[in-house]
């Protein structure tokens, strides 16, 4: 009987333990291969772990030195992406607003402590990360990072053929996992988990085997700015849509009894209350137009924003069930959930419309090749401004370009935009916007276990051809 190759598949956030096990993404995998999960020990007592079988429990080490490469990267590769420069400018700049309102003293207080933060970033830039010190900077601060020890040798103690991390490309366990494979001639897989990853986090100066990214579009952007070689890129999808594609064609019931417009929040900071309400008003002033259509507003998960619905006099608004008692829970602290992947299929397919904030939703809503309108409009004195995250962010620059997709930078569009899309729904050419989507999401034939587990087994059998 030949013996199973190897694969450790490491899982280090609640959102991977959703998307790969709770999905069952790995299932194809897992049958094929003699799997083995190495796992962040604060998840031993999750539900979905106890469940797995050969699993491993280790403790993350975050290297501040890693996390001083990946600061200083950013600023110096900063020309190189406009992404790199919005999400120093959101994030190491300075900003004047806040998300709740304060006294003058509290204001003066945070507002200094706001430009002695954003000058101690730009000092460190200035000293470490100009185009003189930073190589220097960054060979002095790798030399001195010594190797997740624990983490190494628990991976010898394995001694798998591959090593398959899932990452949002700013970590410094993946630089380890990267540095203890080529010590001991492992083969490595990183998955990009989102969909900005590639092109806004910072630089991936330890590079695994192969990349596998959500589409052609961030192959470029892989390829573009964090120096991939072409055919170490490899576009997978993502395990996050995998079912999306198997459902889409079903008939899927309704979670409502009733035909909507469905609109998804926005994760930075906002006031979508306004929009809320201005789609509501523009329903109600337009009843020939839209009949007794509702709106389902889905505030995102992560959203940032404090602004709320509660109070205002709409006529044809529900908050989505799946998420209200959270959004309205305004006496606790409105911390990021993860809600269940089982429910989006049919709140997709079965709305008449979407309406959607600048986010990954924009791609899961032409999955299921719903006309989508796209909110990118100004709003003062905001960092955040749709507007501004539009323009600025690599991965939205086709949108424009896209079927099925509609951009309202005017909130004075908003109306006109709605009603001509509304009735213009069904004009839709597939094959073009499946064309489009596939740029952004790969998919074909095969689901995403399978595809996985096909580029898993290459990448050993290149092992075999390389070291035996």
């Amino acid at each position: 009987m030949m013996t199973k190759s190897k694969v450790i598949f490491f899982l280090t956030k609640e959102s991977f333990i959703r998307n790969y096990i709770s999905a069952n993404t790995l299932d194809i995998l897992r049958e094929n291969v003699d799997c083995h999960f190495l796992i962040d020990e604060k998840f031993k007592n999750h539900p979905q772990i106890i469940k797995l079988g050969k699993k491993t429990f280790f403790k993350p080490i975050n290297y501040k030195y890693y996390d001083l490469i990946f600061e200083y990267s950013i600023w110096y590769y900063r020309q190189n992406s406009k992404s790199f420069k919005s999400r120093l400018k959101r994030t190491r700049g300075l900003s004047f607003v806040f998300l709740e309102q304060q006294s003058f003293l509290m204001k003066t207080i945070r507002i200094g402590s706001r430009i002695l933060r954003f000058l101690k970033y730009r000092l460190q830039y200035i000293l470490f990360a100009n185009p003189i010190t930073y190589p220097l900077t960054f060979w002095l601060l790798n030399s001195l990072s010594n190797k997740n020890r624990l983490l190494e040798k628990e991976i010898i103690k394995i001694d798998p053929d591959l090593v398959i991390y899932p990452t949002q490309a700013h970590e410094s366990i993946g630089i380890d996992i990267v540095k203890i494979c080529k010590k001991n001639h492992i083969k490595s897989i990183f998955i990009i988990d989102n969909w900005d990853n590639v092109s806004s986090k910072s630089i991936l100066w330890e590079k695994p085997d192969r990349l596998l990214v959500w589409g052609e579009q961030t192959k470029e952007h892989a390829i573009k700015f964090q120096h991939f070689e072409a055919d170490k890129v490899t576009p997978l999808g993502t395990s996050r849509f995998d079912q999306y594609f198997r459902l889409r064609n079903n008939n899927i019931p309704s979670h409502f009894p009733f035909k909507y417009i469905l609109y998804f929040g926005y994760s930075l900071v906002f006031d979508e209350s306004k929009i809320v309400k201005l789609i509501d008003e523009i329903i109600t002033n337009n009843k020939k137009i839209f009949g007794d259509i509702k709106l389902i507003y889905r505030p995102h998960p992560s959203r940032q924003s404090r602004d709320s619905i509660r109070g205002l006099k709409l006529n044809n608004t529900i908050v989505d069930p799946q998420l209200d008692e959270w959004y309205f829970n305004l006496n606790k602290s409105k911390k990021s959930i993860q809600p269940s992947l089982e429910y989006y299929p049919s709140l997709l397919k079965n709305a008449e419309l979407v309406v959607a904030s600048l986010s990954s939703m924009i791609i899961e809503s032409l999955i299921f090749k719903r006309k989508t309108l796209v909110i990118a409009t100004k709003e003062a004195n905001n960092p955040n401004s749709p507007h501004d995250i539009l323009n600025n962010y690599h991965h939205f620059d086709q949108l424009s370009k896209t079927e099925g997709v509609e951009i309202i930078k005017e909130i004075k569009d908003f109306e006109s935009i709605l009603i001509s899309s509304w009735k213009e729904k069904e004009l839709i050419d597939l094959d073009i916007l499946e064309e489009d989507c596939n740029y952004f999401c790969y998919n074909d034939e095969k689901d995403y276990s399978q595809r996985l587990y096909q580029i898993c087994e290459a990448e050993i059998q290149e092992k075999l051809r390389v070291y035996v």
